[in-house]
C-alpha cells in the first residue's frame, strides 16, 4: 500500500480504490503526475485504454439505470423526462416574440428541470 492513503484532490480514503498502483483515483480521476512520468509510453496508453473502457462501462450502466427509471415511471403513470428520467418537469408556453406576436404562443412545451431537455406534452 502507498504511504498516502488519501487522494490529494478529493481527500477520499483511497484504500482499495486506486488503480494501477496508486496512479488514478477512482472517485475524482486524479492522476499522480510523478507516477505517470515513470511509466513507459505503452503503459500510459494501456492506462488510458483501461480508463476509456471503464468510462464506457460506467456510461452504459448509467444509461441502463436511466432507462429502468423511465420504464418504472411510465409503469406507475408518472410523468418524467424522456432523456434523463427526472420527474422535475415544468411546462412553458412557446412561441411569443416581437416579430410573430402571439403566433404559436399556445404551444405548451415540457422542460426538464434537471437536464433542460424540451419536448411536447404527451410524447
Amino acid at each position: 500500500m502507498h504511504e498516502n492513503s488519501f487522494c490529494p484532490r478529493c481527500n477520499e480514503n483511497t484504500d482499495n480504490k486506486f488503480m494501477l498502483d496508486i496512479i488514478v483515483c477512482s472517485k475524482c480521476f486524479y492522476v499522480k503526475r510523478e507516477e505517470m512520468d515513470k511509466m513507459s509510453e505503452k503503459e500510459k496508453a494501456d492506462l488510458i485504454e483501461q480508463e476509456k473502457k471503464k468510462d464506457e462501462l460506467r456510461d452504459q450502466q448509467r444509461q441502463a439505470q436511466i432507462e429502468a427509471t423511465i420504464a418504472a415511471n411510465k409503469a406507475a403513470n408518472i410523468a418524467c423526462c424522456p432523456k434523463c428520467g427526472s420527474t422535475s418537469i415544468a411546462t412553458i408556453n412557446k412561441g411569443y416574440g416581437l416579430v410573430r406576436g402571439f403566433l404559436g404562443s399556445g404551444k405548451p412545451m415540457n422542460v426538464c428541470q434537471m437536464c433542460g431537455h424540451k419536448w411536447k406534452p404527451g410524447t
